[in-house]
């Protein structure tokens, strides 16, 4: 992994406000989505971090047909998305400095956008200036419409952290609106995906699949 400015995210500071459990913990979900909320998330990254690292995983939609940047997207569409609108409506979990592999469990199904965060600016669990995000490319749209009761793999994530300026997030709010959609945006208009992976500011993994999830718990009937 590069960074282009490492920073030590105190993992006692989730515990207490956003995170709870350290490790584990969700973000505008109160314990993430519904009992029919099937959808995990799993992954490893190809090394250890120095610092605490945010993964957030957002629904963007009902899916389908994204490819070609449908349903509003910009930057490519599903296969180099950009930040989502809706920042605050991510479900979040901490890999702990030293750690390689995570898990998001109970992800409403639909179209995923996956971003991992170093949360340097206030230090909220969400995206604000002065933070370093990569956004997961998904150059097969493999996450554009995942289906309930299934489990999405990442496996070996390489990052390369760039920070979140203002001018990212004034070019955010111009092209979402009031964020009233589900659209997205690159912080640049460069297909920058393309470039030999990954970019600056975005994360790629060595591949991205999904399998039906081994789901023993009852408590729902679909």
């Amino acid at each position: 992994m590069s960074y282009r400015n490492p920073f030590v995210v105190a993992c006692t500071l989730f515990v207490s406000t956003i995170l709870p459990g350290c490790g584990w913990g969700i973000l505008g979900g109160g314990g993430g989505g519904g009992n029919n909320d099937r959808v995990t998330v799993v992954g490893s990254l190809t090394d250890t971090s120095a610092n605490d690292i945010i993964v957030l995983v957002y629904n963007v939609g009902s899916g389908g047909g994204n490819a070609s940047g449908g349903n509003g997207d910009e930057g490519g569409g599903c296969a180099c998305p950009g930040l989502p609108c809706r920042l605050s409506a991510g479900d979040a979990v901490v890999i702990d400095s030293g750690e390689d592999s995570f898990s998001v469990e109970r992800i409403k199904p639909g179209a995923l956008r996956i971003v991992f965060l170093i949360d340097n600016g206030d230090d909220n669990a969400q995206i604000d200036e002065g933070d370093f995000v990569a956004v997961l490319d998904d150059i097969d749209c493999v996450l554009d419409d995942v289906d309930n009761r299934r489990t999405v793999t990442l496996e070996d994530v390489e990052l390369d952290f760039d920070e979140v300026t203002e001018a990212d997030l004034d070019e955010l709010d111009e092209r979402c609106g009031d964020g009233s959609d589900d659209s997205t945006t690159s912080t640049t208009e460069d297909l920058f995906c393309d470039d030999d992976p990954p970019a600056p500011g975005r994360a790629r993994a060595d591949d991205i699949r999904i399998s039906v999830s081994n789901d023993d718990d009852d408590d729902d009937e679909n």
